[in-house]
């Protein structure tokens, strides 16, 4: 079975280089892209982390939170990995570890090919302003503070109303921006991307939007999930480990290791080496079978 990885990048390089080699084997191809508008990031000190897969290096975007860059992004690495087929395309960032052993990881897929893994906000999500109408302004808000901020909310707002007063009511879902999907999903969505990726222009956080929808709407469901989302904060449809209810979303922590590595979870977000480097180090020995010893107590003997 052959992967390939999307991973998009924007700091903690030390951290980048545990990631890229837990990932470093013969049935993995990599697509990172590295923020163009990151210069810690070493590209000759990141292909020297890979042996055996095949890594592709990107210094293309520059991307900022939920804005439409991180959407092209994604689209790109996508269709960059599709030229040659793969079994699993899994969208992930560095902020993200792997749970399970290589090997693990392939028995899971293999036990579920053919299935789908991707996220899915609940239908009252859904009715909010944000997947209804064309937010114009909702990049510059976001980057603007005081006065100037409150001017432009009363600006979108506006435009909002004008949307409501001329029967306007776009339908978008809405979920997760990672996923785990499959070849055949992943020509089907390239096919679509142009128009997909006008379709959700002038959305808020369009990186969580154009997958979904192009399965609800375009696709009409056509392909198989793993699983549905049973309920809010719910990621079991993505097997990743995620917790939106101690954060936004929560950095594990060392205290944490027992419920990750117990966790059916074949991957896990969010680690930041910054905020705690021995769950990391912990996580990445687990997986990579030098047991419980840590990087970190090796370093001391």
């Amino acid at each position: 079975m052959k992967f390939a990885y999307l991973i998009m990048a924007h700091n903690n390089p030390e951290q980048l280089k545990i990631l890229l080699k837990l990932l470093d084997h013969k049935e993995n191809d990599i697509y990172l892209h590295i923020d163009k508008r990151n210069h810690d990031i070493s590209v000759p000190d990141i292909v020297k982390c890979v042996k055996s897969a095949s890594l592709h290096v990107y210094r293309k975007y520059k991307i900022y939170h939920a804005g439409y860059s991180q959407t092209i992004c994604q689209s790109y690495l996508l269709e960059e990995a599709c030229k040659t087929y793969h079994d699993y395309y899994h969208l992930i960032s560095n902020s993200d570890l792997p749970l399970k052993s290589h090997a693990r990881i392939l028995q899971f897929f293999e036990e579920n090919k053919g299935k789908e893994f991707i996220h899915f906000e609940g239908k009252d999500y859904t009715e909010k302003d944000i997947c209804k109408y064309y937010l114009f302004l909702y990049f510059p808000v976001c980057k603007t503070h005081g006065m100037v901020k409150r001017f432009l909310i009363r600006l979108e707002n506006k435009n909002i109303s004008i949307q409501q007063k001329i029967g306007i009511h776009r339908k978008f879902y809405c979920g997760a921006n990672w996923y785990s999907i499959t070849h055949l999903l992943a020509k089907d969505f390239c096919a679509h991307k142009r128009d997909l990726l006008r379709r959700v222009r002038w959305t808020s956080s369009s990186d969580e939007i154009i997958m979904q929808t192009f399965f609800r709407d375009i696709t009409k469901n056509h392909y198989s999930l793993y699983s549905q989302t049973a309920s809010d904060y719910d990621y079991s449809s993505l097997n990743r480990a995620i917790d939106w209810y101690r954060g936004t979303p929560y950095v594990w922590k060392a205290r944490d290791y027992e419920e990750l590595i117990n966790s059916p979870a074949v991957f896990g977000r969010k680690f930041d080496i910054t905020v705690d480097e021995k769950i990391v180090q912990e996580i990445a020995d687990y997986v990579s079978g030098n047991g419980k010893q840590t990087y970190l107590e090796r370093k001391t003997e």
